[in-house]
């Protein structure tokens, strides 16, 4: 009994059979199982034991076995002598509480076949695979005797595992299709991708739903041609993108070409249309299967990052703000919007409009009407003045008239507000100081863009740089009158301080006489040290006035031809540079004659000399040169001294610039002799180089242009 099926062991009710029909329904008359001659008999045995269905004869209303082929005993796991003669409650006595023996009892009152459908049934242990399932169609049909009373039954059931099994793959082939078809729709989506199939030889299109809806159409709407398509391309694409697919076809390239759309509602969007050509034997065209992919958010991200680069070169090129301000205005619309407006806050706290712009003037002026005759009220819960009030940014991706109605403060105010046509917008704070200062506007009206967080986050870029720049401008602003100011005190303190100085060099000069007619040799010692020292003041003096000159574009020059050679070999022997700890040594050529202020050059011959010498202590000697170079002369002054670190080489000529080496710090001087002297230089044209290397001494060389050579500057 082990290899009976559970159900028919236990007694349980049969498996819920599967709704379903047989293959085989045997239609029994009356008297058909009657007692016929052996060989008739013998002959209808023979068939139901060949029979490609499992089959058995109960007869009786206890069900006694009649017959069984092998099928059955197979499905019911019991060999035919174990059931032949015996009720079947008896030798299958679990299931004679099941609901197997209730519907066979049933037939014979009603006389009504039954059919299962589809039964689950475990194999039996003399199966192929014992354990595995199996299912059988089957059915059960009443006999009945020569007076038409039903006297038994003939049960038939058909292996129809395959089928089933086939069924349930296509089954499981149709839902996993079904999930990669949701998985694609849903990946569409996502990805805003569309599909489409045209029929280019009857130039019909077949739109896919996912496509409709990127265009804003409902399923459906759209069934239409090539030509139907071309017109919602946007007009000033679609002669590229009519050239761009002609050329795609006739090299037999796959399409690809970006461009607008205008959507159902009007609003615009960019698409890339992807798709590949099928041809015809003769090489023509006849369909086209491809994609569109909504790539607006990639378009104005790419948009606005370069609006960003271009907002960021203007600001960084200009220190005058309001002008900057005005010129990103200009560069937002039609950019980013369709209007854009700047407001900074006075001194005084009110609102000042820096700039108003659309790409219509006359609204533009009717804008600053409007703003003249209905200022923005600072007390508003809503918009810039809650910006400013708040420091964060506000966006109104969709204005509806509710919006409007609750924003205006009158009916007048109300239709101006709506014949506007506002469709999006949003405000971002500017700062500076750490404080709201104003803020920049973006709204949108024909264009019907609506703005997203992405486009909030470019706008509060846009504000963040713009800060910046007025924070520089400021700055600048602060520096430049800190710099007049201290220029101004400059010029001040040198005139006041020239007069002084030079009444102290006379009496020291007339006290110096008079003690050398004493023979007060220590006295005239004293003074002489006295007077070298108000000389250097007089030269500190005459730097300082030299240099509040050239800030004021006032350093003069006298213009005569002079002797380049003749001048060096004059500063040369001057006792103002010359002193006994070094020998000056000076090679030259032929005269040169050059055209300039002799004096100048003269000063800058001078200063460079005295470095030369100051900058060298322990050496004896400095070496001059001047030579000619084509159209230039230049003379090198060259010491053996300490040097200069080539990272200073650039900055040695600064005003004021000391090298931060405590060697170099031993050395008087406030930094203004090489600044003063490479100003002269360019005044002339020319122009003063270095050569230096720590520890290896310094060559700084004062090129001047030959007459006919380079302009002098004015």
């Amino acid at each position: 009994m082990d290899s009976v099926p559970d159900y028919l062991q236990t007694g349980d009710p049969a498996p819920d059979a599967l709704k379903g029909s047989s293959s085989i329904e045997p239609e029994l008359e009356p008297g058909d199982l009657e007692p016929q001659q052996d060989t008739g008999r013998n002959q209808a045995t023979s068939l139901l034991m060949q029979a490609p269905a499992a089959i058995a004869v109960l007869r009786g209303p206890n069900h006694v076995f009649e017959l069984v082929n092998p099928l059955y005993e197979r499905m019911v796991g019991r060999k035919a002598g174990d059931l032949m003669g015996r009720p079947g409650r008896d030798v299958l006595p679990r299931v004679t509480d099941g609901r197997m023996w209730e519907i066979l009892d049933r037939m014979y009152v009603t006389g009504e076949p039954y059919d299962a459908g589809e039964v689950e049934l475990p194999r039996s242990q003399y199966d192929d695979h014992p354990g595995e399932l199996s299912w059988y169609n089957i059915v059960s049909q009443p006999t009945f005797d020569h007076v038409g009373a039903v006297d038994g039954i003939l049960l038939h059931a058909v292996d129809v595992t395959e089928q089933v099994r086939s069924r349930q793959r296509v089954e499981e082939l149709v839902a996993e299709l079904e999930t990669e078809r949701a998985r694609l729709s849903l990946g569409q989506r996502v990805g805003k991708i569309g599909t489409f199939d045209r029929d280019v030889v009857h130039d019909r299109v077949i739109w896919a739903a996912d496509l409709e809806a990127l265009y804003g159409y409902e399923p459906g709407e759209l069934q239409g041609s090539g030509r139907d398509w071309m017109s919602m391309v946007y007009p000033d694409d679609r002669l590229r993108v009519r050239d761009s697919i002609a050329r795609s076809m006739s090299e037999r390239q796959p399409i690809h070409v970006e461009f607008r759309i205008i959507r159902k509602d009007g609003s615009s969007a960019w698409m890339r249309a992807d798709g590949m050509v099928q041809y015809g034997e003769d090489g023509s065209a006849q369909r086209v299967i491809g994609v569109n992919v909504d790539i607006t958010e990639r378009k104005l991200a790419e948009d606005n990052l370069r609006f960003l680069s271009n907002a960021s070169t203007l600001l960084s090129t200009s220190l005058d703000y309001d002008s900057t301000l005005n010129t990103v205005a200009t560069l937002a619309v039609p950019n980013v919007g369709d209007w854009c407006s700047i407001e900074m806050l006075d001194p005084e706290g009110e609102l000042q409009s820096v700039a108003v712009v659309h790409k219509d003037p006359e609204r533009v002026e009717w804008a600053r009407e409007l703003r003249a005759q209905s200022p923005i009220d600072m007390s508003s819960p809503q918009g810039l003045p809650q910006v400013l009030r708040s420091g964060n940014s506000e966006l109104y991706p969709h204005i509806t008239d509710e919006m409007l109605v609750a924003s205006a403060r009158d009916e007048r105010e109300l239709s101006l507000a709506r014949s506007l046509g506002m469709t999006s917008a949003m405000i971002v704070p500017i700062w500076s100081g750490g404080m709201p200062i104003g803020g920049i506007t973006l709204v949108t009206t024909e264009s019907r863009r609506r703005y997203t967080e992405t486009d909030l986050a470019m706008a509060e870029e846009l504000a963040s740089r713009a800060s910046l720049a007025i924070d520089n401008a400021r700055l600048y602003r602060q520096a430049q009158t800190a710099l007049a100011l201290r220029d101004e005190f400059i010029s001040i303190a040198s005139h006041e301080l020239k007069t002084p100085v030079t009444s102290l060099k006379l009496y020291a000069q007339m006290v110096g006489r008079q003690a050398l007619r004493k023979g007060d040799d220590a006295t005239v010692l004293q003074l002489s040290k006295m007077e070298s020292q108000v000389d250097k003041l007089t030269k500190l003096i005459a730097n300082l006035l030299d240099v509040s000159k050239i800030e004021a574009g006032k350093l003069e020059h006298q213009v005569e031809e002079f002797d380049l050679v003749e001048l060096v070999r004059e500063v040369a022997e001057s006792p103002k540079a010359v002193d006994e700890s070094h020998a000056v040594w000076v090679e030259a050529c032929d005269p040169i004659v050059l055209t300039g202020d002799r004096d100048r050059i003269g000063q800058v011959i001078l200063n460079l000399l005295a470095n030369a010498i100051k900058y060298s202590p322990n050496s004896e000697k400095v070496e001059m040169r001047v030579l000619r170079d084509g159209m230039t002369a230049t003379v090198d002054v060259h010491d053996f001294g300490i040097g200069i670190d080539p990272r200073f080489h650039n900055h040695v000529f600064d005003r004021f610039f000391q090298v931060a080496d405590p060697e170099e710090r031993t050395f008087p001087g406030l930094g203004l002799g090489l600044y003063i002297s490479r100003e002269i230089a360019r005044r002339h044209g020319g122009d003063i180089t270095v050569d230096s290397t720590k520890g290896n001494g310094s060559t700084f060389s004062l090129v001047l242009p030959l007459p006919g050579g380079a302009p002098q500057a004015s």
